[in-house]
């Protein structure tokens, strides 16, 4: 399940509420196994707690990347830039890195505290004079 939804953040909140309600219930009903239903009970959960800071780091981002200085995109080599579906490895105050040794890219401490090793985010990143910035941001997915 795409762990994405645009909304407010009451509703994001709510949506592992109504998630948990909907397994309990196909359960009752026979449609679904104990199995199924304890899932769906957990996905629930999750997205209730991590769907809201996943959608507050993706706005963070989205912010950061009106920061990344001018450049000429084809003076940049192959190596300095990244333009895919980036998976968070490690978190430091201040700083995330991502799979395939990217990093580290400078954020906030805030969004820093928001991020968790796992969450998938489409992003295109550009090395400019050995320090990494953030171009273009998509969604923040938590796993």
């Amino acid at each position: 399940m795409v762990q994405k939804v645009i909304g407010s953040q009451e509703l994001l909140r709510s949506s592992g509420t109504v998630t948990k309600k909907l397994a309990a219930w196909l359960y009752e009903q026979g449609y679904v196994s104990e199995s199924e239903r304890d899932l769906a009970m957990d996905q629930g959960a999750r997205a209730a707690r991590d769907l809201p800071p996943a959608e507050h780091l993706a706005n963070l981002l989205y912010k950061q990347c009106a920061e990344v200085p001018d450049c000429d995109p084809d003076a940049l080599d192959e190596e300095d830039t990244v333009e895919d579906q980036l998976t968070i490895e490690r978190i430091e105050t201040g700083a995330l890195y991502f799979s395939g040794e990217i990093g580290p890219l400078a954020v906030s401490e805030r969004a820093s505290g928001l991020a968790k090793v796992g969450w998938d985010n489409y992003a295109s990143l550009v090395r400019i004079a050995d320090i990494w910035w953030l171009d273009k941001v998509g969604n923040v997915y938590s796993m």
